[in-house]
């Protein structure tokens, strides 16, 4: 097996970064935050993740709602769970909002998902 040099002095390196930076965010709100995800990916494959995770928040918005019932495991074999959310008053008629936090309360029989998009 013949071994990629780059990639070899690539892993040996004690901190490796891809950014993707949008100065307008700044501009907007100060406060906002430097996101930091650790992977095991190649240079190319981490620039592409930076850049997605860039546009996924180009409009962050994020919801937390409470269902009756418990959101069981198995509904997310496939991928993360998705939602058309319909709240007039948020202008979110139709837009498709997926799920990056689930709290279940096995007590009361409840589901707190946090939903953005």
């Amino acid at each position: 097996m013949t071994i990629d040099t780059s990639h070899a002095l690539f892993v040996r390196n004690a901190y490796r970064y891809a950014t993707a930076t949008d100065t307008a965010v700044k501009a907007k709100n100060d406060a906002a935050i430097e996101v930091s995800l650790d992977t095991n990916l190649d240079a190319t494959a981490a620039q592409a993740r930076a850049d997605n995770e860039l546009a996924a928040n180009d409009n962050p918005r994020y919801f937390e709602i409470e269902i009756e019932g418990l959101l069981q495991i198995d509904s997310f074999v496939g991928g993360p769970v998705s939602y058309l959310l319909d709240f007039p008053e948020f202008q979110t008629d139709g837009d498709a909002m997926t799920v990056v936090s689930v709290s279940a309360d096995f007590n009361n029989g409840r589901t707190i998902i946090g939903v953005r998009g």
